[in-house]
């Protein structure tokens, strides 16, 4: 497995159930992401969760464009949504940007 797809699957899990959001933020921050766009996501996701917003693919596109363009994921974020431990796969990634 990629650090890419572990991404989209840290991604398409909080899509699929926002309640694990804080748990997410407590193993990864967006800078942790390999690319800008999964970034900016994530990104949007915090910013969201924070405004008691609800995280869904309308509103998370709207942040996007506020935070700049990036390609769009969404399709490939769905294509993950809960096929895994979230948690396990934001270790993954915590695990990887430590790398770089």
């Amino acid at each position: 497995m990629t650090n890419r797809e572990a991404e989209f699957i840290v991604l398409g899990d909080i899509l699929y159930n926002n309640e694990i959001m804080p748990d997410i933020m407590d193993i990864v921050t967006p800078e942790d992401f390999s690319s800008v766009a999964t970034q900016r996501y994530f990104q949007a996701m915090v910013y969201l969760y924070q405004d008691g917003q609800p995280i869904d693919p309308v509103s998370i596109m709207d942040m996007v464009d506020k935070l700049g363009k990036v390609p769009d994921l969404q399709e490939d974020i769905m294509e993950m949504i809960n096929l895994g431990n979230p948690r396990s796969f934001a270790n993954m990634i915590k695990t990887k940007a430590r790398m770089r």
